[in-house]
């Protein structure tokens, strides 16, 4: 008797029970997350909401499979805050070539997911966004100098980068202080549009107790603008 389709058989069998078993895990984890911040935001006086429909939503990245999964929106230190988190797909191909000569193409999705705090400000400002600089910013700085949106301040401008069709008004918004912040880290990239400040970072909100914590450097930011 030949083993072989027997054990393959037991193998396969085997892989499908792996890959119930861990969607099931997934799922009964998602669950659990999902009635932690729920019960958090119940707890603190913040609103739970499930796939809300933002208009902010459209400046984050990604073009096909995306949107806000779910959303706490409270008050920290006196200023309107949503702590979300958002999902977006990317494909990438691939072509292998055979023995024989022959091509073949595949396509994969990946599943990309960002923790994003937006402030709502008492009044709209100008488009602006802060980044830090890296290999090819850096290197246009080098070559070509300092751009129109550039600040004046010499370690700032090296560090980071000042996106707006207004640099007039980008340098009335970042002030010295904004500045210093950037510099000593206790801020991140932000962008700014209309009344939302926003910023946001890689990977899923998992733990309730970050919530606050991730939202108060970005009211920092709120804080600081024009000073």
């Amino acid at each position: 008797m030949d083993i072989w389709p027997v054990l393959i058989g037991v193998g396969c069998a085997a892989l499908v029970v792996l890959i119930v078993v861990g969607i099931v895990v997934s799922v009964r984890r998602e669950r659990r997350r999902r009635a932690a911040l729920q019960h958090w935001a119940w707890q603190h006086g913040w609103t739970y909401t499930d796939k809300p429909r933002v208009e902010w939503a459209r400046r984050l990245p990604g073009t096909r499979s995306r949107g806000v999964t779910l959303m706490l929106s409270g008050v920290v230190d006196g200023y309107p805050v949503s702590v979300a988190d958002y999902y977006y797909q990317t494909e990438s191909t691939s072509t292998t070539s055979s023995a024989g000569g022959t091509t073949s193409t595949s396509t994969s999705t990946s599943t990309h997911y960002l923790t994003v705090v937006v402030v709502r400000l008492g009044r709209p400002g100008p488009t602006v966004a802060v980044v830090p600089r890296h290999g090819l910013s850096k290197l246009g700085r080098a070559v070509f100098g300092e751009g129109k949106t550039a600040l004046g301040y010499q370690e700032f401008d090296k560090a980071f980068k000042v996106s707006t069709k207004d640099p007039v008004a980008g340098r009335q918004l970042i002030g010295p202080r904004l500045a210093a912040e950037h510099l000593a880290g206790r801020v991140p990239a932000w962008s700014l549009h209309g009344a939302d400040l926003m910023s946001w970072r890689p990977g899923r909100l998992k733990d309730p107790a970050q919530v606050v914590e991730l939202a108060r450097p970005v009211v920092q930011v709120a804080r600081l603008l024009g000073h």
